[in-house]
C-alpha cells in the first residue's frame, strides 16, 4: 500500500511559506481505499496568485485549523507507509519545515513519468493528466491533485507490465543495482503478469521541418561579387540560403544559428556537434556501473530504452532533466571517438550530400580546435553572420567545476584500476584546489547577489588567498604532467587533462576574461572568455576557408560593417554588399505617449495599449519582456482582458514551467497570449509555435555587469556607443528575424519601448 499526499501553499519558499491544504488518500495498485483532506488557516493572508491558481481564499480558510492541530492527523494517516506524490519533495520539504518529520520512503511520480516517457516537453501533472485522458476537476486542490497523480502512477505502472520481454530483461539489471526509491517498486511490477488493460504510454513525436516563403535570389543578388564577401540583405529567409546553396556549383558548409525547422531537401546533410549524439559504446559502461544513484537510474532507464528505438540517436529525441543534462556527457560521443556513435552514422551521411548544414555553435566550436573535424568544401556559407556576436558567448564561454573533474576521475578509474593511488591524489588536489576558490569568492564577492560572482581582477592576484588558489593549481600541474606517462591514452583521458591543465593554466596566470559564481547547489564555478576573440576568429575560424560567403540581416549599424569586423575579426579581403530591403519589416508603434521604461508607470501604459491592439489580432500574440517583475505585472493586468476577449493568457514565471506553457497552449492554438522572456520566445520559436504578433516590452540591451560583457568592452574608448549600443541593434534584429522566419505573411511587430526613436539609426 501506498500514501498519496499533496499540499496547496502560499508560495514555493518552505521557510517563508505556508500551508493552507492538506490531501492524503491511501491506495494500492489498483483501488482507493481511504480520503482525507482539510484546509489549514495560515498566518498570513493568501496572496492573490495563489487564490487564482487554487482557487483558495482567505474567506474559505479563516475558520480552518491551524497546521498544529492537524499535525497528527497527517502522522496518524501516513503511519510508515511510502508516501507518493508529484515532486513530492516540495510537500515533504513543506512538512518537515513545519517539524512534521516523516521519514518515510518518497516516490516522485514525477521522475517515474520521465524515465519513461522520453519526449515530453513538461511532466507537470497538469499536462500529463490531459495526456493520458486523466479527469482532473479542480486542479491545483490538493484532493483532486492526489487522485490525478494515483491515476497516473497506475497508468504508467501498466506501461512498464505493457513493455516487451527483452526491454524487461534490459530494465532489470539497473533497477537490482539502483539507489533509486522507484526501484524495489519496479522491480516487483516488471515480475507482475501483463493485464487486459495495461497499454503501452506513446511517446511525443517531434515536429516535422517546413518549407518557407521565398523572398530574394542570393545568388542573383551576389553573382557580380567573387567570396569572400558579406551581403545585407534583411530580409531573406532560411529557404532564400537553402536555395542559394544548392545552386552552387561545388559542395557547401551551411552555418546557421539553429537547425531546428530546416527545410529539407534530398541533396541537404544536417550534422551536429558530437555530443549531441548517443555513443553506445559508453552507454554500455555507463550502465556497468557498480552503483547507480537516482538520476544515474533514470537516464539509464530512459537511454536504454530509447536506444531500441531510435534511428538517428540525437539528443533532442529525448528530453533530459535535472541530473541528466551532465551525465548525458558520460555517454554521448566524444569529438575523438570512434566507438559505435550514431554521430559516425550522421557523418557519413552528411558527407554524401551536395550541402551540410551546421550550427554556428557547432562551427565555432570545430574551428576553434587545432585540429577541426568538419569538412572544409569549396564554398562556406555563414547566415545571419550577426548571431555570431553572441554565439561565440556559447561557443567559448568555458564552466569549469568541482564535480565534472571528479566524474572524470570515477571513470578514469574504471578505465585504470592500477592506477588508483595516482588518481585518489589527483581528485583529492582538484576538491583542495576548488575549496580554495570557494574561500576566496566567499571573501571576495558580490554578497548582494545569491551566485556571488566575482571578476578576478590585477590586485586579486596578489591577495595571500589568491596565492593559495594558484599554489593549489602548480601542484596539480605536477600530477597532471605525470598522467600520460603512466596510462593509456584514452578519450577520457584525453579530455581530462586537456580542461584539467587549461584550468590551472587559467588560475595560474588570470590572462583571459576569469570569474567565479556560486552553483545552484552552492559549488565554486569557474569561468573564463577569451581576452582577445576577434584575435580566434582571425586565427582559427575563417583561416583556410577557400570561399567564404556571409550573409546577414543587419550589420552595418552606419559603420561600414566596422563594429562586425571589429568584433569577429573578419578577414580584411572582405567585400561588402548593401542591398535594398526585398520586403519592409512589419513593425508599428503605440497610437498613445508611452512614458519612459525606467517610469513606474510604464507598465500600465504598457497594458493599456496591449489591450486595445491584442483585441484585433488573429492568432497567437507573444508579448516580450525582460524581467520577471514585468511578467507579473503584465499577469495581473491582462488576465481580466483574456478572458473578455476569449484568449488565453499563459505568462512565465507564473505557475508553470516553459514546456508546461506549450503543452498547456496546444488546446487554444490561435487564441492564446504569450508573455514571457527570450526563453520563452526561443522555445515558442524552436517548437514551430506560429505567432502572428510580437509586441516587444523593452530594448534588448544585455546586462552591463555580465563580466563577458565588461570584458569585450574594453576594447572600445566609447564602451557604450562603440560596443553596448551596436550589440543591442544586432539583438534587436535578430529577435525580429527569429520571429517573422521562413513566413511573414500577416504578422505584425509592435515597438513598445519609446527610447526606439532615439537610437533609429542604429537598430534599423
Amino acid at each position: 500500500m501506498y500514501i498519496g499526499l499533496d499540499l496547496e501553499t502560499t508560495g514555493l519558499n518552505p521557510k517563508t511559506d505556508h500551508i493552507i491544504e492538506v490531501a492524503i488518500i491511501l491506495f494500492d495498485d489498483e483501488k482507493i481505499l481511504e480520503e482525507w483532506t482539510t484546509l489549514v488557516r495560515p498566518p498570513i493572508q493568501v496572496p492573490a496568485f495563489t487564490t487564482h491558481l487554487t482557487g483558495i481564499t482567505n474567506d474559505m480558510v479563516k475558520d480552518a485549523p491551524l497546521f498544529k492541530d492537524v499535525l497528527e492527523n497527517i502522522r496518524e494517516k501516513v503511519k510508515d507507509l511510502p508516501i507518493m506524490g508529484h515532486f513530492i519533495f516540495f510537500d515533504i520539504n513543506f512538512l518537515n519545515e513545519n517539524r512534521t518529520g516523516l521519514p518515510n520512503v518518497q516516490l516522485d511520480s514525477c521522475q517515474l513519468a520521465q524515465a519513461f516517457m522520453h519526449k515530453e516537453a513538461s511532466y507537470s501533472l497538469e499536462v500529463l493528466a490531459q495526456k493520458l485522458n486523466i479527469p482532473q476537476p479542480g486542479a491545483h486542490r490538493a484532493i483532486n491533485d492526489v487522485r490525478a497523480n494515483i491515476e497516473l502512477m497506475w497508468k504508467l505502472c501498466a506501461h512498464v507490465r505493457a513493455l516487451s520481454s527483452d526491454e524487461k530483461q534490459t530494465l532489470r539489471p539497473i533497477l537490482k543495482k539502483s539507489q533509486w526509491s522507484w526501484a524495489p517498486v519496479l522491480l516487483n511490477i516488471l515480475d507482475q503478469a501483463v493485464r487486459p488493460e495495461d497499454t503501452l504510454i506513446q511517446n511525443t513525436e517531434s515536429a516535422n521541418a517546413s518549407t518557407g516563403e521565398t523572398h530574394t535570389d542570393l545568388k542573383k543578388l551576389t553573382q557580380e561579387t567573387e567570396p569572400p564577401f558579406l551581403c545585407e540583405e534583411g530580409s531573406h529567409t532560411t529557404q532564400d540560403l537553402m536555395d542559394y546553396a544548392l545552386a552552387q556549383d561545388e559542395s557547401s558548409l551551411l552555418v546557421l544559428p539553429y537547425l531546428q525547422n530546416l527545410p529539407s531537401h534530398s541533396d541537404l546533410g544536417v550534422l551536429k556537434h558530437p555530443n549531441q549524439y548517443l555513443d553506445e559504446e559508453r552507454l554500455a559502461r555507463f550502465i556497468e556501473r557498480d552503483i547507480l544513484d537516482t538520476g544515474s537510474t533514470m537516464l539509464a532507464l530512459k537511454a536504454s530504452l530509447w536506444q531500441k528505438q531510435t534511428v538517428k540517436g540525437e539528443k533532442a529525441e529525448i528530453r533530459l532533466v535535472k541530473d541528466e543534462g551532465s551525465l548525458w556527457y558520460d555517454i554521448c560521443c566524444q569529438e575523438d571517438d570512434a566507438g559505435r556513435s550514431f554521430y559516425k552514422k550522421a557523418q557519413e551521411n552528411a558527407f554524401q550530400k551536395k550541402v551540410i548544414a551546421v550550427s554556428q555553435l557547432h562551427f565555432l566550436k570545430d574551428r576553434s580546435r587545432k585540429e577541426p573535424a568538419l569538412p572544409v568544401p569549396h564554398n562556406v556559407i555563414v547566415s545571419q553572420l550577426e548571431e555570431l556576436v553572441r554565439t561565440v558567448e556559447s561557443a567559448w564561454h568555458i564552466r569549469l567545476s568541482e564535480s565534472r573533474f571528479l566524474s572524470d576521475v570515477e571513470r578514469l578509474q574504471k578505465e585504470n584500476p592500477e592506477h588508483k593511488e595516482i588518481l585518489e591524489s589527483l581528485s583529492s588536489r582538484v576538491s583542495i584546489l576548488f575549496g580554495f576558490c570557494g574561500m576566496f569568492l566567499q571573501k571576495y564577492g558580490m554578497p548582494g547577489d545569491v551566485r556571488h560572482p566575482l571578476v578576478v581582477e590585477t590586485w586579486h592576484l596578489n591577495t595571500s588567498e589568491w596565492n593559495k588558489v594558484k599554489m593549489s593549481a602548480e601542484s596539480i600541474e605536477e600530477v597532471t604532467a605525470a598522467l600520460g606517462s603512466h596510462m593509456q591514452i584514452t578519450p577520457t583521458l584525453d579530455e581530462f587533462s586537456k580542461y584539467l591543465s587549461y584550468l590551472t593554466k587559467i588560475l595560474r596566470t588570470a590572462s583571459p576574461i576569469l570569474w567565479l559564481t556560486w552553483s545552484a547547489d552552492e559549488q565554486p564555478i569557474v569561468h573564463s572568455f577569451p581576452e582577445k576573440p576577434a584575435d580566434l576568429f582571425r586565427e582559427r575560424v575563417w583561416k583556410d576557408l577557400p570561399r567564404l560567403h556571409c550573409f546577414c540581416h543587419h550589420g552595418d549599424l552606419k559603420d561600414k560593417f566596422e563594429f562586425l569586423k571589429k568584433e569577429l575579426g573578419l578577414p580584411e579581403n572582405l567585400k561588402t554588399i548593401q542591398a535594398e530591403q526585398s520586403l519592409g519589416l512589419p513593425i508599428e508603434y503605440p497610437k498613445m505617449t508611452m512614458r519612459s521604461p525606467n517610469d513606474t508607470a510604464y507598465v500600465s501604459d504598457v497594458a493599456h495599449e496591449l489591450s486595445t491592439q491584442l483585441d484585433k489580432v488573429e492568432g497567437n500574440s507573444m508579448v516580450l519582456v525582460n524581467a520577471q517583475t514585468a511578467s507579473e505585472q503584465l499577469f495581473y493586468k491582462l488576465s481580466d482582458f483574456a478572458k473578455a476577449n476569449n484568449k488565453k493568457l499563459f505568462v512565465q514565471f507564473m505557475g508553470g514551467g516553459l514546456g508546461k506553457i506549450v503543452k498547456m497552449s496546444e488546446n487554444s492554438n490561435g487564441r492564446n497570449i504569450y508573455v514571457g522572456n527570450e526563453d520563452l520566445f526561443d522555445l515558442l520559436v524552436s517548437e514551430g509555435i506560429p505567432l502572428s504578433f510580437l509586441a516587444m516590452h523593452r530594448l534588448p540591451f544585455s546586462n552591463p555587469k555580465d563580466p563577458i560583457q565588461m570584458g569585450r568592452a574594453k576594447a572600445y574608448e566609447d564602451a557604450y556607443k562603440g560596443y553596448t549600443l551596436p550589440q543591442a541593434a544586432l539583438r534587436f534584429r535578430s529577435i525580429l528575424n527569429d520571429f517573422l522566419g521562413n513566413e511573414w505573411k500577416g504578422k505584425r511587430i509592435l515597438i513598445l519601448d519609446p527610447r526606439i526613436k532615439d537610437y533609429e539609426e542604429w537598430f534599423y
